[in-house]
């Protein structure tokens, strides 16, 4: 896996395949934490280089909340945004999805609300306030 995202030979997918058998692997023999924790990390840096941002954001927190030592240093939360930049017109196409999800909520149109909240995530992941208004809709 380490090799499919340092060398460039495979995608992103390669190594996050790669990891995920691994991590099966590990869970059936039982692999330590830290080697756990690098595996989860990877698949977040192969996530974030498919701009698959919402499953970079879970595994690099997933990485964390199972070891946070000096081999995870380098992977503390937030960090991995620096490498993601959201230009301003798609940062502005994804509240104004987000507005739509409100006005569909406001209708009742519970699926298209959703559809909505879902695509401002998408479009700009780091907005907090997308993720709790999909979870408004939710509850």
């Amino acid at each position: 896996a380490v090799v499919s995202t340092q060398s460039g030979h495979y995608g992103g997918d390669s190594a996050k395949k790669v990891c995920l058998e691994a991590l099966k692997i590990g869970d059936k023999f039982g692999a330590n934490i830290e080697e756990k924790s690098r595996c989860l990390a990877r698949i977040g840096k192969a996530c974030l280089e498919m701009r698959d941002l919402n499953d970079a954001i879970w595994k690099y927190e997933e990485a964390l909340s199972v070891f946070d030592g000096p081999s995870i240093e380098k992977i503390k939360p937030g960090s991995f945004y620096k490498d993601f930049q959201i230009d301003e017109t798609l940062k502005l196409a994804a509240v104004k999805k987000k507005e739509m999800g409100h006005e569909a909520f406001s209708r009742e149109e519970y699926d298209t609300a959703l559809f909505f909240y879902d695509e401002a995530i998408q479009m700009d992941p780091t907005q907090m306030s997308f993720y709790s208004s999909k979870g408004g809709e939710l509850t």
